[in-house]
Formats: structure tokens, C-alpha cells, sequence
């Protein structure tokens, strides 16, 4: 029979597949069946050296349960083993099998370190149906720390009809410097299973069970517990453990997860014990990482019996399911459906406007796969990243998820000093390796210093070179590039590890404001040119690559910038064996592990080979392949970048401005003050970029995804029409404009597939265009309509008056919608013009209303100037510095 057990249950809402649990479940018969249920453990499944990270996680463990048995001396159950571990080096705990007579003594210990306990089945209907079916057997649980307190009416309880004596907490230890959904999961898991137990054992009159968890994070400090437990002493606190407990440990609400622990016992679990091993369902997808079943999905996917629609990259398992239900069950379906716009995708898509929004992208990928060659995503644009840079700064950060230490870094420098030149390039590549260092952030902290001091100092020479200049266009810019959202989140997680170190503090000032800590402002100047490009999702976006299930660094890498040998092939660049994983750019943070434990694994044929034999790599060389390889990332997301900015050069739409280490602007009033009208700027300026990347998709995407109207036509004997346009011209908001001659009122249809748009009757921040107009809205209104300059103009015939000369197209597009009836048949608009731009409009060709038109969202700042006149009248003065 299988077990559910805490790991399959925290490793299901992980990876979030019903294959992963029901294989974990097979009995031992259907493990043995024809056809077998595929072996976790075989050697294509492990990674060499990932027992390195478990093994630290034991060790974590062991160092927090010593802490709780000195910090508690007497107070504590617990059951260290005599003998030293010789894979931990130390000495472990053992379980606590007897719980129940410990909580029947009169004076019960304050912790128990590993109590075990067996999870009734009674826990649930579905799970006491599996037990008594023999489809399951009861499972054990150990949680890491039961904590033992006197009952507390503050504290809530998961059974809050009787009020027990003593209050149980469960509090999970974790090797993790940010606890994710399965610890969460886990603990919820073992407080519900304690609480049916206690009911069993008759125990819950004397014993509850906390309603909230804890789990007990790693940490960068060795005995940082304990020493916060001195501080607390000294202080004179009464009960100190308790207090750095609370603060050391993080809170598990289970309000909020036990509704997922219920789904998953009442519906998800006798769902899947409800089908054959291998008819279980499957999606292949970057939650697979760490699975011990992916290369036996990726292999079934692609077999030609299977053609899995998981094979289409950024395909949702829910989306699959979708087109399954419209009749498209393959990958080549699907690529065959998408290509001829076939009936059943248009079936599909009508179900869901996700799918809809995402149908450029998906054909240009069903494209790439059948011509094996990368095809742009027809009418996309990028609004965050520039065509070209003088100085591009490349950043590569690869580090450990367990203790979210970093262990290797990558910078470099790409600056052409004239354009077209040839660029100077310049690398540094920085190792965290050091025995020992995989809990301890002072290397981290060293390496980071002294990458922010080469950063420093290419930015200071930029910023110098920019002084020389006195006109804007002729000052340098710089923009950063990271590969994925993943690296730039670690990159402002270091910083925020070691701001309060000084030294830190006072060299990282820059790359703080390109990667603002969480909790700060970003200064306005920067956010509004976006000084970091995350290239993944430009790829993503414009580029569909002849590539299944995602796209990876180095499939970008080769099909944008690929490597061509003498002989005229393309070659694939990718890092070797054990330096790589699938359906992820971090190098596996198991090299780290090798290194910081002087234990190495990784064997050195299995470069060739591609399976872990032969003789070890020395502690020498395996760092010089670690730096080889994060020298490798940074050139394969520079090679990329310059493939964009070749291929898709218009494309790009970002405008950079000069660069300048020039502190941001800072108001003369008190800090609230300052930071009301900063945050106001930040507002608008994250409207007016959301709005940027709303205009740069392609209209079908933007009507899918409710932005825009399209399909806009002059309403010509619509019945009604007459008594809508009767109610516009007297409703009190527009009438006098109207009888002024100021506004103008016109009705139109729309496309039935707008009709759940977001733009709503009254709103006056939007631009009505051509469906085929193309070109930025905020350029001047001359040079749009391909004049070099206003005289130019109206050297042509334009007759514009004095206060529209300058004006940016989108101020000419503007109008305002008087009536939206999405329920009429057909749905009706009535927008309201400015008949004088609307003459200029036409007469400089910018829009037709004879041809289709669609009317887009665009974002301005009405607020800010606003407050920052009230708040200046009501005064006060920055407060003084206070000097160290």
C-alpha cells in the first residue's frame, strides 16, 4: 500500500501533478506491474551531489535542536544518538516514539524534539476510505519541534470548542532562507494530524493544538539563536525563549491553508487513487525542476504515440485541458490547428481568452517547430528594452534556494564609446567556494562589495564621460540586463542581506536604485526609463523558437545568436553535464555544495559521457569550471541581446535617457511629505510604463485581454441610434461643449468581441486610431505624419492652429466616450471629439473614420501635481541630518 506521507503531500503542492502522487502511492504490485511505475530513483533521475544538500538540511536540524536542548536545559525530549554520523559528521536525533506517555505525565517537557505519531485515517472521509480500502496506509509524522505551553485564550486553536489545559505548537525546521508554499503545507499537514490524533488517544481534553504554526528558517549566522536568546536574558525578560523563538520562527496561518489541505484530501486525493499509475494526469512544465519522474515525462511527451501538448512552451495545464475538450489532443494538432486557424482552435480559443490573448505567440511557435527555424510573433513590441545602449551592463546570479546564499556572480561591461565602433568588453566573475560558506554570509557579503566596487567604478567613468557633453543627445546611456525575473529578485535579496553592513551601504548606492530593496522607493528618474531589461520575456514575446516545453538561455542563445563552426554548422552552446538542469538557467546549486563541504561528487567523464563516472574532479578544477560556466551565462544573455537588437531592432521601443550618478531629487519638506509625492510619481509612472506594454501588443492580444475596442465603425442605420445621441446631447456633463461647437458627438459599432472590454462610459483617457496605424502616439503630431519638422508641415498645406503646433499625436487622439452599450445589438459607442483636432487629424492623414478604428487605454498623472501643491501649503522643512 502507499503512504501519504508529509513529503508527498508538501511535494504535490509543489509540483502540482496528479501523476507525481499517484506514482508515490502505487502499491508495491503496481510498481511491479506491466508496465511498471517508473523508478524515482534510477540514475537518470538524480542529480550527482544533490544527497549534499539533504544532508546539510539534517545538519541545520540537528544544530536547532541542540540550540533548544542548551537554551532549555531540563525542559526538553529529546533522543540524541551516542554515535557520530559519518555522512553529518555529527550526532542526530532520533524519534520520539512514545508521545502519548509523555503528555501523560503530570509535568510534561516544554519541547519535544521528533515526536512521531501516526496520522489517523479519521483525519478525513476520503483518507479513512483509502485506509480502510488498503489503497493507503496510515502514515507516520514527525514534526521537527512540538512546543508545550500553558493554555492561553489569545491563542487560537484548531479545535476552539474546548478549552484544554496545555496548547501544542508545531514548529517545522527548514534549511530555507524564504519558506515556500510546501513547508506551509507541511506544517498545516502535521498540526490537523496532531489534533485527530489527540481526539483518538483521548487526550484532547488536557491537549490542543495551536491554529498557527511555525517554521523555523535558516539563517546566515551561526548561533544566532542562541544569542538572541542571551540578549533577551540580559534584558531581563522572564520567559527569553520564547520571546527569540517567536521572533526567530516565521507564522503559519492555518486559515489560510488548511482550505487547501481539505481540496486536497477531499477531492484531489481520491481523484487520483481513482485511476490507473500510469493514466494519472500530466503536464510537463517549469514546476517539474526538481521532480524525480521529469525525464521520464519529457521522454513519454515526445514519443510520437504520446505528442504530449505540454511540448508548446508556456502552455497551462488548464489551457491543455481546454483544447482537449475542443477535440485537440496532440502537439502536432495543436501546431496543425494554429497555423490554419482550424475550426476546432477557434473552438477553443472562445473558451478561453487567455489562449486568445496568447495566439500570435502560440503560431509562431507551432511555426518555428515545423520550418525549425525562430519566427517573429507577428505585431508584438517590447516597451522594456532599448535598441541600443552606449554601456550594457551584464549580471548573472546563481545561488542556493535552501539557504538563499549566493555562490557565483557574474558582471560585465559592454560600452561603446562611439557608435559603431568597436565595444570594449571587460568581465568579472566572482565564486563564493569556501569551505564552510554555504552558512555563512561573509564571503557573500565580500564578493558583493567588490563587484560594486568594478560597477562603481565603469559608472563613474560613464558618468564622467557624460560631463564632457553639454547637449543631451549627446550623452552616453546604460542599461542592465539580466536573464530572468528569478535573478533579479536574488540580486535585490543580497543587497537587502547586507545594507546594514557600512560598507555595503556606501558603495552599492547605485545598484540599489537599479534593484530597489522590497519596502523602499524607487527614485522616479529611474523607474520611469526601466534600467533593467529581464531579456527572457522580451524573447519570449517577440521570438518564437523551434524549441518544446521552454524556453532556456541557451536555446535562445542559439537560435538568436547561434555558434557556427568552420564547416558552416549550427552548434549548440550549452554548459556540460552537472553544470546544467532542465527547464532551468541556475547552474545546480549542488557544485556549491561540493565545494563549501569539500565532498566532490561530480565525476569527470561525465562531461562526455552525460552520466556521473570516472574519477572525481578536483576541489581545483571544479571551481574553474564554475567560473568557466558563469562566464558562459554572461556571454550567452550578451549574445542574445545583441541578436534582438539586430533582428528586432523596431521592435524595441524603450528610449533611454542620458546617465547621470546624480542623486535623485530630493523636496525641501518632512519625510511623510516627500514620500506621499514620490510615491505618487511612482503611481503614475507604473500606469504610464503598464500602459506602454498594453500598446505594444498586437491588437488582437489587446482586445483579448480586455484593454481596447476594436472593430470601431461610424453607426449608419443602427436602430436607436437617433435617441442615443439625443440622450448625449442632453446629458449636463457634455451639453454645453456640445452647443458651444467645442465638442462634437459621433456613434459608432463595435466588434462583438469587445464587448467585455475595461474602458468604461465616462472615461476620457483614451486615444481613438486606426487599427493599422503604426508608429509611437507620443511623437510630434508632424513627425507621425512623416514630416521632418513643423515647418515642413506646413510648407505641405496643414492648416494647424497656434496651440496645436507642438502637440504630441496622442493629444490629438484623445476622446471621450459619452455612451457604451455592450448589451445593444450590435454594441454602440458615442465618442466625443475636438472638431479642430479632428480636422487636423484628417488632414494630415493620421486617421480615417472611414476604416476600422480601435480605441486604447493610455495613462496620465492628474494627481500628483495636485498634492504636492497641498502638501506645500501646508509646509514643514526636511528634517536635519543627524552626523555620526
Amino acid at each position: 500500500m502507499g503512504i501519504l506521507n508529509k513529503s508527498v503531500v508538501a511535494l504535490t503542492f509543489k509540483f502540482d501533478c496528479d501523476r507525481f502522487l499517484r506514482y508515490r502511492l502505487a502499491t508495491k504490485a503496481e510498481q511491479r506491474g506491466r508496465p511498471a511505475v517508473p523508478n524515482a530513483n534510477e540514475e537518470r533521475g538524480s542529480r550527482p551531489g544533490i544527497q549534499l544538500v539533504t544532508a546539510q538540511g539534517r545538519v541545520w536540524e540537528a544544530q536547532c535542536f541542540d540550540d533548544i536542548c542548551e537554551v532549555a536545559k531540563g525542559r526538553v525530549a529529546a533522543s540524541k544518538s551516542r554515535d557520530v554520523d559519518e555522512e553529518l559528521r555529527i550526532a542526530t536525533f532520533q524519534p520520539i516514539k512514545a508521545l502519548d506517555a509523555l503528555l501523560k505525565k503530570s509535568a510534561p517537557p516544554e519541547f519535544i524534539v521528533e515526536a512521531e505519531f501516526q496520522v489517523p485515517g479519521s483525519l478525513s472521509p476520503s483518507l479513512k476510505a483509502a485506509v480502510d480500502s488498503r489503497k493507503l496506509e496510515e502514515a507516520s509524522a514527525r514534526p521537527d519541534l512540538l512546543w508545550v505551553r500553558p493554555y492561553d485564550a489569545q491563542v487560537p486553536l484548531i479545535n476552539p470548542t474546548k478549552k484544554p489545559r496545555t496548547v501544542l505548537h508545531v514548529i517545522d525546521v527548514k534549511l530555507a532562507a524564504e519558506p515556500a508554499l510546501r513547508h506551509f503545507v507541511e506544517v498545516t499537514f502535521y498540526a490537523f494530524g496532531l489534533q485527530t490524533w489527540l481526539e483518538e488517544q483521548g487526550l484532547d481534553d488536557q491537549y490542543g493544538v495551536s491554529a498557527e504554526g511555525r517554521v523555523w528558517p535558516g539563517t546566515h549566522t551561526a548561533g544566532a539563536f542562541k544569542e538572541l536568546v542571551q540578549r533577551h536574558k540580559a534584558s531581563g525578560l522572564a520567559d527569553p525563549v520564547a520571546k527569540a523563538l517567536l521572533e526567530t520562527t516565521k507564522a503559519v496561518p492555518y486559515e489560510v491553508y488548511r482550505p487547501r489541505l481539505r481540496q486536497f484530501l477531499e477531492e484531489r486525493l481520491p481523484r487520483v487513487l481513482a485511476y490507473k499509475p500510469l493514466e494519472a494526469p500530466w503536464h510537463v512544465s517549469g514546476n517539474c525542476q526538481l521532480c524525480d519522474f521529469l525525464h521520464h515525462c519529457r521522454e513519454e511527451a515526445v514519443r510520437p504515440d504520446v505528442d504530449h501538448l505540454s511540448q508548446m512552451p508556456d502552455l497551462t495545464a488548464g489551457q491543455a485541458q481546454v483544447l482537449r475538450e475542443a477535440g485537440i489532443a496532440k502537439f502536432s494538432e495543436l501546431s496543425t490547428e494554429l497555423r490554419a486557424n482550424g475550426p476546432k482552435w477557434q473552438a477553443a480559443k472562445s473558451q478561453s481568452q487567455r489562449l486568445k490573448s496568447l495566439e500570435r505567440a502560440f503560431v509562431a511557435r507551432a511555426e518555428a517547430v515545423a520550418t525549425c527555424k525562430a519566427i517573429p510573433v507577428a505585431g508584438r513590441k517590447a516597451a522594456a528594452m532599448p535598441s541600443f545602449a552606449h554601456m550594457s551592463i551584464f549580471l548573472t546570479a546563481h545561488f542556493d534556494p535552501g539557504t538563499g546564499i549566493t555562490f557565483a556572480l557574474g558582471l560585465r561591461k559592454v560600452y561603446f564609446r562611439t557608435k559603431g565602433a568597436k565595444p570594449e568588453v571587460e568581465d568579472l566573475t566572482l565564486l563564493i567556494d569556501s569551505a564552510g560558506d554555504g552558512m555563512s554570509s561573509r564571503s557573500e557579503r565580500l564578493r558583493l562589495i567588490e563587484l560594486c566596487r568594478r560597477l562603481q567604478s565603469w559608472l563613474t567613468e560613464l558618468d564622467n564621460t557624460n560631463k564632457l557633453f553639454d547637449e543631451d543627445f549627446q550623452k552616453h546611456t546604460v542599461q542592465f540586463y539580466v536573464w530572468d525575473q528569478l535573478e533579479a529578485r536574488h540580486v535585490a535579496r543580497i543587497l537587502a542581506r547586507h545594507i546594514e553592513d557600512e560598507a555595503v551601504a556606501e558603495i552599492a548606492v547605485f545598484l540599489i536604485r537599479v534593484f530597489p530593496l522590497e519596502g523602499d522607493l524607487a527614485a522616479p528618474e529611474d523607474f520611469r526609463t526601466q534600467p533593467v531589461t529581464i531579456v527572457k520575456r522580451i524573447v519570449q514575446s517577440l521570438v518564437g523558437l523551434p524549441v518544446r516545453f521552454g524556453y532556456t538561455l541557451w536555446d535562445a542563445k542559439h537560435w538568436l545568436a547561434p555558434f557556427i563552426n568552420e564547416e558552416g554548422k549550427h552548434i549548440m552552446v550549452r554548459p556540460p553535464y552537472g553544470f546544467r538542469t532542465e527547464l532551468s538557467d541556475q547552474i545546480p546549486f549542488e557544485r556549491a555544495y561540493e565545494l563549501w563541504q569539500d565532498k566532490i561528487l561530480l565525476r569527470k567523464n561525465s562531461l562526455v559521457d552525460g552520466f556521473n563516472k570516472g574519477e572525481p574532479f578536483s576541489r581545483g578544477e571544479l571551481s574553474d569550471l564554475l567560473r568557466k560556466v558563469t562566464s558562459m551565462h554572461l556571454s550567452a544573455v550578451h549574445d542574445v541581446v545583441v541578436g534582438l537588437q539586430k533582428d528586432y531592432r523596431k521592435q524595441l521601443l524603450l528610449r533611454k535617457e542620458p546617465f547621470s550618478l546624480k542623486p535623485p531629487k530630493e523636496f525641501n519638506l518632512p519625510t511623510a511629505s516627500a514620500q506621499m509625492i514620490v510615491f505618487s510619481q511612482l503611481n503614475a509612472i507604473a500606469d504610464d510604463l503598464e500602459n506602454m506594454h498594453v500598446l505594444a501588443l498586437p491588437i488582437e492580444e489587446r482586445e483579448a485581454n480586455f484593454h481596447s475596442i476594436r472593430g470601431i465603425t461610424v453607426a449608419d442605420g443602427v436602430p436607436c441610434i437617433e435617441e442615443v445621441m439625443a440622450a448625449v446631447s442632453a446629458d449636463p456633463r457634455y451639453a454645453p461643449e456640445l452647443r458651444k461647437g467645442t465638442k462634437q458627438a459621433l456613434p459608432f459599432t463595435f466588434s462583438d468581441d469587445s464587448r467585455d472590454t475595461r474602458i468604461r462610459e465616462g472615461d476620457f483617457t483614451v486615444i481613438l486610431r486606426n487599427e493599422t496605424m503604426e508608429g509611437s502616439i507620443d511623437a510630434k503630431w508632424y513627425h507621425a505624419a512623416g514630416h521632418k519638422n513643423l515647418g515642413e508641415a506646413l510648407s505641405a498645406g496643414i492648416s494647424v492652429p497656434e496651440r496645436l503646433q507642438y502637440a504630441p499625436l496622442r493629444n490629438l487622439l484623445e476622446v471621450t466616450v459619452a455612451r457604451l452599450d455592450t448589451l445593444h445589438t450590435p454594441p454602440l459607442l458615442v465618442l466625443l471629439f475636438d472638431p479642430t483636432k479632428e480636422k487636423l487629424l484628417r488632414d494630415a492623414g493620421l486617421r480615417s473614420l472611414d476604416h476600422a478604428c480601435v480605441l486604447d487605454p493610455v495613462a496620465k498623472d492628474f494627481s500628483t501635481e495636485l498634492l504636492e501643491r497641498a502638501v506645500r501649503r501646508v509646509g514643514g522643512k526636511k528634517p536635519a541630518k543627524v552626523r555620526q
